[in-house]
């Protein structure tokens, strides 16, 4: 990837995934056969962490909301969605008032959806 921008997603968490690893990553990664990535912007997102590998780099990285290895311009939290711990619908992604992260993204609303 070069130059894009990942804002307002909300990736779901769940403990085992894929290669047992957890669901809910970002990952700005590459193909061996491809030059790392520059240039990426990752910003109001929820997710579980945010990985940058293979020599792969950001332009900006802040104000997302992660359960670990946040930065210090995010939050550490696990989010409270209005639509409880499995939600149904995208207004049930929406952060619950008493959710960590709560008014946090840059442009003043909430991460994620």
């Amino acid at each position: 990837d070069n130059g894009s921008t990942i804002r307002h997603n909300t990736v779901v968490y769940a403990a085992s995934c894929i290669y047992n690893s957890p669901c809910g990553q970002i990952d700005i990664n590459r193909k061996t056969t491809m030059s790392p990535g520059t240039g990426t912007v990752v910003v109001d997102n929820i997710a579980t962490e945010i990985l940058v590998q293979s020599g792969s780099t950001l332009a900006q990285r802040r104000n997302n909301l992660l359960r670990r290895n946040a930065t210090s311009s995010e939050r550490i939290g696990i989010p409270v969605f209005s639509g409880g711990a499995d939600p149904s619908s995208y207004a049930g992604f929406l952060l619950a008032p008493t959710s960590p992260g709560k008014g946090t993204a840059s442009d003043g609303t909430d991460p994620g959806v």
